[in-house]
């Protein structure tokens, strides 16, 4: 069934407003059209990141854009990074592992709260990439969520996984796998 909505009636600009915020479908498709179509790309992640800080309305579809396809799995463990933790942009392997070490022994994870907007952002993850060695904490803390969490996926929704190469045991990636899973490339070598 398709709804039109009249979107320009001027006699009540208040009702046509509230119409296309309250309408997820409708601000997901203009998110995504100015982020993802390279014809029209007018929406850098900067400006995603903005519009889901904006307006509650913009929140949901900004981040459902944002987080859909990730090409690193540093965002989602800086939801778990201690305050004051510096997000370590272009970091050498060492500076990531350490990085990586801080938010281990944080355990940030069991404060309800964190834990629970670290599931809420990593809910909207469908695509995970990765390709180049992580360093030996990321696996760790595969591991760690992996034992403390055995009966969730760390991301529920992730559809797609390209992982090469893995670093350490390959068991412990079973904390990325969800029901969703449709695609799955490791490279175990």
């Amino acid at each position: 069934m398709s709804v039109m909505l009249d979107l320009t009636d001027h006699t009540r600009p208040y009702l046509s407003a509230t119409q296309v915020l309250g309408n997820d479908y409708i601000l997901r498709r203009v998110f995504n059209t100015h982020y993802q179509d390279f014809a029209v790309k007018r929406l850098n992640i900067d400006d995603l990141a903005r519009c889901a800080r904006v307006c509650r309305a913009f929140s949901g579809p900004a981040l459902s854009v944002l987080w859909r396809e990730l090409t690193s799995i540093l965002p989602v463990w800086h939801l778990l990074s201690p305050a004051g933790l510096s997000y370590p942009r272009k970091a050498s392997l060492a500076q990531v592992d350490e990085y990586c070490a801080a938010i281990l022994g944080a355990e940030t994870y069991r404060d309800a709260v964190r834990w629970e907007r670290f599931r809420s952002y990593t809910s909207y993850v469908r695509v995970l990439s990765r390709n180049g060695p992580i360093g030996k904490n990321i696996p760790r803390l595969f591991s760690l969520f992996h034992r403390e969490f055995p009966e969730i996926s760390i991301f529920p929704s992730l559809c797609r996984l390209r992982w090469t190469p893995l670093d350490g045991d390959e068991t412990q990636f079973t904390a990325l796998f969800s029901s969703n899973l449709a695609d799955l490339d490791l490279d175990l070598n």
